[in-house]
C-alpha cells in the first residue's frame, strides 16, 4: 500500500475516515459480490456486555 494513501488515512478527521471506511467496504463488495460486509463499533465508555446484547437482539431481527 503506497505511503501516500496511508498518510492520508492516519491523518483524517473523523468525517474523513467515515468516506474511506465505506469507499473501503463498497471496493470490497464489488470485489467479492458473494459476502455481505458489516462493521460494529463498542464505545469504550459505556458496559461492553450490554452493547454486544444489544447487537446480537438486532442480528436475530434481521435474520431470513
Amino acid at each position: 500500500m503506497s505511503d501516500k494513501i496511508l498518510q492520508e488515512i492516519r491523518n483524517a478527521d473523523g468525517e474523513k475516515a467515515e468516506l474511506f471506511l465505506k469507499a473501503l467496504i463498497q471496493r470490497y463488495t464489488e470485489l467479492y459480490p458473494d459476502w455481505e460486509v458489516s462493521t460494529f463499533s463498542v464505545r469504550k465508555t459505556e458496559d461492553r456486555n450490554s452493547q454486544i446484547d444489544e447487537m446480537i437482539r438486532f442480528l436475530q431481527s434481521i435474520k431470513v
